[in-house]
């Protein structure tokens, strides 16, 4: 079985490759399969039903996409802000953290200001309120 990718991939002319995007598209048919011929061109087939027996191995089977699980975020999502301050506490000058990270030194001036004093959660590195 191959991967809807892998099976437009397999060298169809143009035409045929776009007609093919179009039934995958449209969601005609349930299989798609594909023979060599002698001269090594390809004959492609739209399946109405999955047949029990593919006289090919170049075979997609149309199917509902699987649902992907929602992740999370983690603790390993932080703000730009917070990059900085993680770099700053790692010896970098304000000047290149900022500049590495994409802000100005003003947000992270005013980042530093709001945490002095202040607790951070143990899991997730937020400021506490005080």
């Amino acid at each position: 079985m191959l991967t809807k990718e892998q099976f437009l991939d397999l060298g169809w002319p143009g035409d045929i490759r776009r007609q093919l995007e179009m039934l995958l598209l449209e969601g005609n048919g349930k299989a798609f399969s594909a023979n060599r011929l002698p001269d090594g061109s390809l004959r492609a087939r739209v399946w109405a039903e999955i047949p029990e027996d593919w006289d090919t191995d170049l075979v997609y089977v149309f199917g509902e996409p699987e649902p992907q699980p929602i992740e999370k975020p983690g603790p390993t999502a932080v703000s730009r802000t917070g990059q900085a301050l993680q770099l700053i506490d790692e010896g970098w000058s304000a000047y290149k953290a900022c500049k590495f990270v994409g802000l100005s030194q003003a947000a992270v001036s005013r980042a530093r200001k709001r945490r002095e004093g202040r607790e951070s959660c143990p899991h997730c590195g937020q400021l506490m309120k005080a």
